[in-house]
């Protein structure tokens, strides 16, 4: 509740943080100003009855078997949960008694890693400004077990060395006894946003914002590195380094006025952003180095994204015209380009000296933007609405030609064609649609719409696709208790010509020739039908009672042939139902559930292919790729005393069952294929994630006045949580329960077993929120 106080301009400015805000022209009273003030304060205190461990220790038992373990990576992922007293919320606000100024200060997650902190401030009718310091973590594990040292830098050591292949588990597990320590792999963003507008007069409108944008830490990388003998190639898990700033300035000026038919507006928008990395590179230790001279290298050196920037500039207008209609139109030239200098192929001294192509990519990209939009009231009853969206991605980067280069940072590799060409893939993406809408009585609305989308692509297996679609909408209020509201959507995506000669002639310095492409269909090219339908009804049952079903398919059937042979997507089909209940049974009592379940369902052929050719092929297979999730939540808000104590639960749980299979192809004309039996075809073991969320908590407002002696509103708040994570993914337990990978019977790889998103929480806490 906002109550009366007598603030003079020095308080204010105090409160403002030492910036000024714009002091009126017209002289002022002698006598204070009378003002208003407001604010909320929440501080609380929390303990866990039960948490997952910070760190797992060393994950080394060599079985897929291995129980899942808890960590508080996926818990904490976008910021630390902690125990003990907090602050949680701070605000204060304040406005001058004329209304003219006003400021306010926002708080959240005080003393945190994932704390906010805003100020807003304004002179009404004349300037409104925001800054925000923000921070936002993104944590990838807690449980990463790392041999290295100089973690966070762009230099990994390591005291550990692997014995020659092929180890045995044990083996590995001696060679990093004693090294391997856990680790936290993981990002903080530190944001700092400015925001500006000025508003000299009603027809003349500034915008100005800068966004500063600093990531600092660790990502998980998976590397290749050679060892013991130039044909052997080993996985390595490494913590690469981010520490790199995004900078965004943008600038928009805008004018406002009228015309014989209404109004108009037209803006531009200036935009500059710039990233710049602190590492071009790392290196890193190869800990399957044995014997100095040898060929495969010492140290490794793996490239990171390149300083860039980008421009833009863009005009938007809308104007109202003639006959009901308005225009919208905006037209947006960008130009991006970064020119880092290269690094070399290699770093290993014993690995033969090749030069680059280039010192430098010269890297860049130019694109335009032309969206147009015009509606008409053609009619009381009948509006329409035409688009027109014009794309094109015009890529200037060199297509430099490589002839040699070094693989596995050893060895030369000379391509066969004579070279390969770094492509400089392009297109141009168009759109149109037109679309009417009739409200054909008091009840019912009917509408459709026709549209075209076209992609033209350069360096691409597909030089043209067109696709048409056509879709129709009804909304209905059914009775004065029922409304519907539905839709269905059909299109036809083709392409003109789907071969990959082209794009081999153009990448290799010996051309191949057209017909090349070895029949792999992909997805956002390939011929493709599609159904899509949505229904939902909201039906009154009774003054208390509202109950909403809805219902929603996406049908994409790929006009795949395996007969040809084609391989790819054939179809990748979806649909979900659901049901919501609202039911309020007596006053202060307010109940809520809702089931959604969902149905994803995808076919897929594919083939070995050992050549260039169409008719190439080694072995072929189908597989099916199902998944079915559940998701019901429910809820309730009770008034125990009204206006005084009222309890409220919370309840949500989600389950997701994964099902993948491989069996050998019947469709594909393969006199071997590549699973010639059930024991080579068995299905994949399935993939269930499981989620629940329990909240109940119970609000007690007692007068404010009463304890603390202030006016204002007082909430003391005792809530329970439970929340757990459960994934069972074959995938994951192949990785995270060791570090040495096994591969065929023969321990070759290390991996940091960084991946674990399962927890399991029970806390408690305790809140206390005054506003005023």
């Amino acid at each position: 509740m906002k109550v009366q106080r007598r603030l003079t301009l020095a308080t204010m400015a105090l409160l403002a943080g030492g910036v000024a805000l714009p002091q009126a022209t017209e002289a002022q009273d002698e006598k204070d100003t009378e003002a208003v003030t407001w604010g909320e304060i929440e501080v609380g205190a929390r303990v866990f009855i039960d948490e997952p461990p910070d760190h797992a220790s060393v994950w080394d038992t060599p079985s897929i078997l291995s129980p899942q373990r808890y960590s508080s990576a996926k818990f904490e992922e976008y910021g630390d949960v902690p125990s003990g007293l907090l602050l949680e919320k701070l605000m204060f606000g304040w406005q001058s008694g004329d209304g003219l100024y006003s400021g306010e200060v926002r708080a959240e997650n005080i003393g945190q890693n994932n704390g906010r902190y805003i100020f807003d401030w304004s002179r009404t009718g004349l300037l409104d400004g925001t800054f925000m310091w923000d921070e936002i973590p993104h944590l990838y594990s807690t449980t990463a077990q790392s041999i290295w040292q100089g973690v966070g830098t762009d230099f990994l050591s390591t005291d550990v060395s692997f014995p020659e292949s092929p180890p045995s588990p044990a083996q590995y597990d001696a060679a990093i006894s004693g090294a391997v320590h856990p680790i936290d792999i993981g990002i903080d963003r530190r944001r700092i946003h400015y925001d500006q507008t000025y508003t000299p007069s009603p027809n003349w409108e500034f915008e100005a914002s800068y966004l500063n944008d600093h990531r600092e830490g660790t990502q998980p990388a998976g590397i290749l590195m050679n060892g013991f003998g130039a044909g052997e190639v080993h996985r390595v898990d490494v913590p690469r380094p981010v520490d790199d700033v995004t900078q965004n300035l943008k600038a928009t000026g805008g004018y406002f006025s009228k015309t014989p038919w209404g109004r108009f507006n037209v803006s531009v928008t200036g935009h500059a952003s710039t990233y710049e990395n602190k590492y071009d590179s790392f290196t890193f230790q190869n800990p399957y180095y044995q014997v100095p001279g040898t060929a495969f290298p010492q140290f490794g050196r793996v490239s990171l994204a390149p300083d860039n920037e980008a421009y833009s500039l863009g005009v938007t207008t809308g104007i109202d015209l003639p006959w009901k209609s308005r225009y919208m139109g905006t037209v947006s030239y960008t130009t991006m380009e970064q020119s880092d200098t290269l690094i070399p192929y290699t770093i290993n001294p014993n690995a033969p000296a090749l030069s680059l192509p280039t010192t430098d990519a010269r890297a860049k990209i130019n694109t335009l933007l032309i969206n147009n939009k015009i509606s008409t009231q053609i009619a009381e009853d009948v509006s329409t609405t035409l688009r027109y969206r014009y794309y094109d991605l015009d890529n200037r980067t060199p297509e430099w030609l490589i002839d040699q280069y070094i693989m596995g940072d050893s060895t030369t590799a000379t391509p066969a064609t004579g070279g390969l060409r770094a492509l400089a893939y392009q297109y141009t993406k168009q759109n149109a649609s037109a679309e009417v809408s009739w409200l054909a009585t008091n009840r019912i609305t009917l509408g459709s719409e026709i549209g075209w989308e076209r992609w033209d692509r350069d360096r691409r297996s597909v030089n043209v696709t067109d696709e048409y679609l056509g879709k129709i909408t009804l909304d209905a209020r059914i009775t004065d208790r029922a409304q519907l509201r539905s839709s269905y959507q059909y299109s036809q995506r083709r392409y003109d010509s789907y071969d990959l000669g082209p794009v081999l002639d153009a990448m290799v310095s010996d051309p191949l020739g057209t017909n090349a492409d070895p029949g792999v269909r992909k997805y956002d090219m390939a011929d493709r039908d599609r159904h899509k339908a949505k229904v939902s009804l909201e039906y009154e049952a009774l003054e208390n009672l509202v109950i909403t079903p809805s219902f929603g398919l996406r049908f994409d059937d790929y006009l795949t042939d395996p007969a040809i042979p084609e391989y790819g997507l054939l179809k990748d089909n979806s649909w979900d139902g659901g049901l919501e209940v609202a039911f309020s049974p007596a006053p202060g009592i307010n109940l809520m559930a809702a089931y959604v379940y969902e149905d994803f369902d995808r076919d897929m052929v594919a083939a070995s292919i050992t050549g260039g050719g169409a008719n190439v092929v080694t072995g072929g297979w189908d597989s099916k790729m199902t998944e079915q999730v559940h998701t019901l939540v429910a809820g309730a808000n009770i008034e125990i005393i009204p206006g005084v104590l009222d309890l409220e639960f919370y309840d949500s749980f989600a389950r997701g069952v994964s099902k993948w299979t491989a069996t050998a192809s019947s469709r594909t004309p393969i006199a071997t294929p590549l699973c010639p039996g059930d024991t080579n075809c068995l299905p994949f073991p399935d993939m269930v994630t499981n989620y629940n969320r329990f909240d109940a908590a119970l609000n007690y407002h007692p007068e404010a006045g009463g304890i603390l002696g202030l006016d204002g509103d007082l909430t003391l708040t005792l809530k329970y949580s439970w929340e757990r994570n459960f994934v069972d993914n074959w995938q994951d337990e192949l990785d995270t329960p060791y570090q040495h990978l096994i591969e065929d019977g023969v321990t070759t790889s290390y991996a940091m077993g960084f991946w674990d998103t399962n927890y399991n929480v029970h806390a408690v806490m305790a809140s206390l929120v005054y506003r005023w």
